[in-house]
């Protein structure tokens, strides 16, 4: 047997080597089953109901130009994008929009329409009972508007005029 400094020097080691490789106790429970897995069942077919492409955004259509008028007695102008044409002028328009023209020789109108949807651009002259005077058709109108971000009808320069009476 060894004795001496040597065999000390061995001991410490040789004790925390058995102290480590001793189990040490569990106190937490074993780990549960997992989960018994429920036999795959095919799941029916749907009938399609919905198209594959969601429906496109409405037409954004804008119009620019100048414009001018010759319509004596006119107090106020308007545009509108309507299905009608311009002249003569309708009495129960499909309209997509109207706006005041205001005074000045530039306009920029935007219309939201249906996409595919065939339409005229027109500026109307209006006298002071709201009656409509004068009148012109927007150039590149009517069209068929289709397509997605901003549609552009012009730059035209325009003159409304009066109408026949």
């Amino acid at each position: 047997m060894l004795r001496g400094p040597g065999m000390r020097a061995l001991v410490a080691p040789l004790v925390a080597c058995l102290a480590l490789a001793c189990p040490k106790k569990n106190d937490q429970a074993p780990p549960a089953p997992p989960p018994t897995a429920e036999p795959a069942l095919p799941l029916p077919e749907s009938p399609r109901t919905a198209v594959a492409m969601p429906p496109r955004p409405d037409a954004e259509v804008e119009v620019v130009g100048k414009w001018s008028s010759k319509v004596p007695g006119a107090k106020k102008h308007v545009a509108v994008a309507q299905v009608e044409p311009c002249v003569p002028v309708p009495v129960n328009a499909r309209r997509f929009g109207d706006e005041v023209v205001l005074e000045g020789d530039g306009y920029f109108f935007e219309y939201f329409m249906p996409q595919g949807t065939r339409a005229h651009v027109c500026l109307y002259a209006l006298d002071d009972k709201g009656v409509v005077i004068g009148a012109v058709t927007i150039p590149d109108t009517p069209r068929v508007f289709e397509g997605l971000g901003e549609l552009m009808v012009g730059p035209h320069t325009v003159e409304i005029v009066p109408l026949a009476r």
